[in-house]
């Protein structure tokens, strides 16, 4: 467990330096860190960006590097009453994010590859905008699913 929770903490590293040309930092982290957290590295593109694509448009663009990270909305479906409820109480549920969820086989230089593919991904997306959403291989859905 130790190597896992070291290298979550190389991927939050990675994720922090991440910034636009202006300084803007690229994710808001949303775990509670190094310390008192599961192996798991959860995060949300950073609304002060305020970019015309989301979580899920990072989603799609980290697939492109073979990367599964997953995106997904701030709630979740009651399995009974199928009420949508808050994963956390400070947040819009409609709110998107993402996690990593760091195994026992994924080391430090893979770590590595995921925030360079990462960082590769915001690049992507910076170039092509609004553009991004309004592809055709997404324009019959209102927006995307998340995984």
């Amino acid at each position: 467990c130790d190597n896992m929770m070291a290298v979550a903490a190389r991927i939050r590293k990675g994720l922090k330096e991440l910034k636009r040309a202006d300084g803007t930092p690229y994710v808001q982290l949303l775990d509670a860190g190094d310390t008192k957290c599961l192996p798991v590295v959860t995060a949300r593109v950073n609304p002060a960006l305020n970019a015309p694509y989301d979580d899920i448009d990072l989603q799609h663009a980290i697939a492109q590097e073979h990367w599964y990270v997953c995106g997904y909305k701030m709630n979740m479906k009651h399995p009974i009453t199928e009420e949508t409820h808050h994963l956390f109480h400070d947040a819009d549920p409609s709110t998107p994010m993402f996690r990593v969820v760091v195994k026992a086989n994924l080391s430090m230089p893979m770590a590595d590859n995921l925030v360079a593919s990462i960082k590769k991904s915001f690049a992507f997306l910076d170039a092509h905008g609004a553009g991004f959403n309004s592809h055709p291989h997404h324009a019959h859905q209102p927006h995307h699913k998340a995984c």
